[in-house]
């Protein structure tokens, strides 16, 4: 059992000297962000306690003397009415573990935060979030962007998927699915001028100019007549469908509407996109064709990027585009499921 009063983390020692653990973390790191007396007074209250940051297990030392005298990092989400968010779940816990085997130091806070406050970027050496949020970052720190499409400042860098890419995949799946006209089915409120997205404009205008219509059904957060809207869609007009889905959310509304109709195995797999390989779709059967946008890759790029960003603060900024692939369900698992099906 420790000792009363000894400093055994960062949280101890700044309780200590009166501080933060972030400007514990920054004195450590000789950060010029803080002034020197206060660094030495960090300095020297971790050297009158034998405080010394914990270690790290030597498969990673070689990373971690690369990276630690980086940061701190800030990180930032946004809970976006407490729902679940792709774009932050499988992203930043990913970014947590990298920083951690790296030993970069770094916080998590929300947006809001930051708006009431914008005086914390000062305490931090880079930024990495995800979309676009409605925040000013200052024009001089060093961030990165994980998705998005508005400029990126002049040493600010945006990695994301090729949409461009996505749109042409889903183009080739629904001609060769033979379908004579496409549902695109999305959230209103979490894409911000849907219709310039060029995932949509791009697999809107290649279906048209193929002379394969395309309509989209939007719904929003506590829509009401979703399903009504999609019985009457799939009732009127040529029975020949094909469904593309945004993203996620937009193919757990979809898939669910269809599930309750008793749709899914009508237009699974050979005619149902959905643009994410996210868990939340994996208890639908049939199952059906995905758009992989390989979040793990996303985010170590990510990572990577930024870190390198500020060990090269004057390079311009870029943006970084990865690309998508195609994935079909595996044809077992409907062999499987019909065997069980089977009286």
């Amino acid at each position: 059992m420790a000792m009363a009063g000894k400093i055994r983390n960062l949280n101890d020692l700044a309780k200590q000297v009166g501080c933060t653990a972030t400007a514990v973390s920054m004195a450590l790191h000789d950060s010029p962000q803080l002034s020197v007396e206060l660094r030495e007074k960090i300095k020297k209250t971790a050297k009158e306690n034998d405080f010394v940051p914990r270690s790290y297990n030597r498969r990673t030392v070689r990373v971690k003397k690369r990276y630690s005298h980086l940061g701190p990092l800030l990180l930032l989400h946004n809970d976006f009415f407490n729902e679940l968010n792709p774009a932050r779940d499988y992203t930043m816990p990913y970014a947590f573990q990298l920083l951690n085997q790296y030993g970069v130091e770094y916080a998590y806070l929300d947006i809001s935060e930051v708006r009431k406050n914008p005086e914390l970027f000062r305490e931090f050496a880079g930024v990495l979030y995800y979309n676009d949020q409605e925040i000013e970052l200052p024009p001089e720190m060093p961030a990165m962007q994980i998705f998005g499409w508005t400029s990126p400042g002049p040493c600010q860098d945006r990695i994301t998927v090729d949409d461009v890419r996505i749109a042409e995949l889903g183009v080739q799946f629904f001609l060769n699915a033979g379908v004579r006209r496409v549902a695109m089915v999305w959230r209103e409120d979490m894409i911000r001028d849907f219709y310039e997205h060029p995932r949509v404009k791009v697999l809107e205008r290649e279906l048209n100019a193929r002379g394969v219509p395309v309509t989209s059904i939007l719904f929003e957060r506590q829509d009401t007549d979703f399903l009504d809207r999609l019985q009457s869609y799939i009732r009127h007009g040529d029975p020949s469908i094909g469904f593309f889905a945004f993203n996620a959310a937009s193919g757990l509304k979809l898939c669910s509407a269809l599930d309750i109709m008793r749709l899914m195995p009508e237009y699974a797999p050979e005619k149902l996109l959905v643009c994410d390989n996210d868990s939340i779709l994996q208890n639908f059967w049939p199952r059906f064709h995905i758009i992989d946008l390989d979040f793990p890759a996303l985010t170590r790029r990510a990572v990577d990027g930024l870190l390198w960003r500020l060990e090269n603060p004057g390079a311009p900024g870029a943006v970084t585009y990865q690309c998508p692939r195609l994935i079909a369900p595996k044809q077992e698992s409907y062999h499987k499921k019909e065997r069980n099906s089977c009286r």
